[in-house]
């Protein structure tokens, strides 16, 4: 008798620790982390951003904070660069992960505002990309959301 384990497959996400991912075998994320943008504000080139001031503006910018953070379970590893779609257009995480917010690079000539959707992986931004860019699995980060974060369930 032959047996599958499905396992994360379900999840729409590749087994596999690199890639090809989910969306390589024409798998369908089943599951997203979305928030949205709290605070947008102009930053000025050479002011530093988050805890230990860890990433620098090279140009004068716009920065958005997203309501999430490691405490609502989205990696404390992500580094700077890690990607994260604003109004379905991507941008990068800059500075730390804060327990409870991050910070994007939304450019200079941003037009988001508060409100504003913030996917942090689902349909379009793979959960493996960010457990690649993370150093972390993404069985972990589909498994580690806290409590904090509201679950829907759609049909």
């Amino acid at each position: 008798m032959d047996w599958v384990r499905p396992g994360i497959i379900l999840y729409g996400v590749s087994p596999l620790e690199q890639k090809p991912w989910g969306e390589d075998f024409g798998f369908q994320p089943v599951m997203s982390l979305t928030s949205s943008l709290i605070a947008v504000r102009g930053h000025k080139a050479g002011e530093p951003v988050g805890y230990g001031g860890t990433w620098i503006a090279e140009r004068d910018t716009c920065l958005g904070v997203v309501a999430m953070g490691y405490g609502d379970g989205y990696p404390r590893s992500a580094p700077s660069g890690t990607p994260v779609l604003v109004n379905g257009r991507e941008v990068p995480i800059v500075g730390r992960v804060a327990m409870d917010m991050i910070c994007v690079d939304l450019g200079p000539d941003a037009a988001e505002k508060p409100g504003d959707s913030a996917v942090l992986w689902g349909d379009g931004l793979p959960v493996e990309r960010i457990a690649e860019y993370s150093n972390v699995s993404a069985y972990e980060l589909i498994t580690r959301l806290t409590s904090r974060v509201t679950m829907k369930y759609l049909d």
